[in-house]
């Protein structure tokens, strides 16, 4: 089971999200905040893999992203760097995602 939220605090142009999920009889949670700094380009910072279980440790990420407006579609970029407590390596993430109007 897997319940999320969000919430966008206008006054600020931060949007604050969260997700909760159980695997193996341990809650799992995620969250965080992208702070929008221009009509184009926010920033972000959250942290993933906060347990109920007090052995699993936290994996923060921060990243950016870039929005480019074009006629009646909208193109975003973002990039995430993401610091992995299981892994060898760090993680890249890099999401292209388009919508319109």
């Amino acid at each position: 089971m897997r319940a999320g939220f969000s919430y966008f605090v206008e006054n600020y142009k931060i949007l604050l999200l969260g997700e909760v999920f159980s695997f193996n009889k341990n809650y799992y949670f995620r969250f965080g905040n992208e702070f929008q700094l221009t009509d184009n380009f926010a920033v972000s910072f959250g942290v993933d893999k906060y347990s109920s279980n007090s052995l699993n440790p936290i994996s923060p990420a921060f990243g950016a992203t870039f929005l480019y407006p074009f006629n009646e579609y909208n193109f975003k970029i973002s990039y995430a760097y993401v610091i992995e407590s299981f892994n060898l390596f760090n993680a890249h993430w890099i999401t292209l995602a388009t919508s319109w109007k």
